[in-house]
This record gives C-alpha cells, structure tokens and sequence, in this order.
C-alpha cells in the first residue's frame, strides 16, 4: 500500500497468523481419524457388493451407492494429504515449478469433481428410489 502523505509503502496486513502447534495437532489428527473411517467404511461398501456371490446386491441403487463409495475414496485419498500438508506448512504449496502447478491444479479438479460426482449420485439415487 502507499501512504498517501508520506509516499511510504507499507505491506498490507497479515490476517493469517498461523496455527499454534495444539491446533495443528487437533487439526491433523480430526483429518487422520476422518481418513480412516472413510477409507475403511467406503472398501467395506466396495468389497460387499463385489465379493456378493447370489447377486441381490447387484441393484441400481447398490450401484449408484458403490459408486459413490468410489469418488469418496478418491476423494479422500487425493485430497486430504494434501490439506494435511497444507496444515503443517502453513498454508503454503510446498512443491515449486511446473511439477508443483501441475499437482496444485489436479488436486484442486480432483477434490471438485469428486464433490460434484457424490452430489450427482444422491440425486441419482433420490430419482431411482422415487420410481
């Protein structure tokens, strides 16, 4: 910013201050425990309909369900290291370059897609059920 009397600049102010180390703490470990329950519940719905030996699982609403399984794990595999990173340095993308834009791009369409994709799949399956 520039003083206008003076013609001094000055950095604008820092709204983000950081985290004390107790918070990151909770913070990573609230993700961690996240992390596990979805990976655990979503594999449980995958591996269910797949290891399904009569076939009654085998209904389009199950499928709409363990597809939906599938963008979660995504989603939680590509996205939540990647904020967990972001805990710990402080809100800053660690990766430089190319490589770093290329990772900071995907992840970011990746974590909206995933999103996008669970949202269509509960719209899906009100649709199917309301049939």
């Amino acid at each position: 910013m520039n003083d206008l009397g003076t013609g001094n600049t000055t950095s604008p102010p820092n709204i983000y201050a950081g985290d004390s180390p107790i918070e990151k703490s909770f913070k990573c470990l609230a993700y961690g425990v996240v992390v596990a329950l979805s990976v655990i519940g979503n594999t449980l719905i995958i591996f269910a309909f797949k290891l399904n030996i009569d076939g009654k699982l085998r209904t389009v609403n199950n499928t709409f369900i363990v597809s939906m399984a599938a963008g979660d794990l995504l989603l939680t595999v590509a996205s939540t290291p990647e904020r967990i990173t972001r805990i710990l340095a402080n809100e800053r993308w660690i990766i430089h370059g190319n490589w770093g834009i290329f990772l900071c791009k995907t992840t970011n369409y990746m974590e909206k897609l995933c999103m996008n994709v669970s949202v269509i799949h509960l719209a899906m399956i009100a649709i199917d059920r309301e049939q």
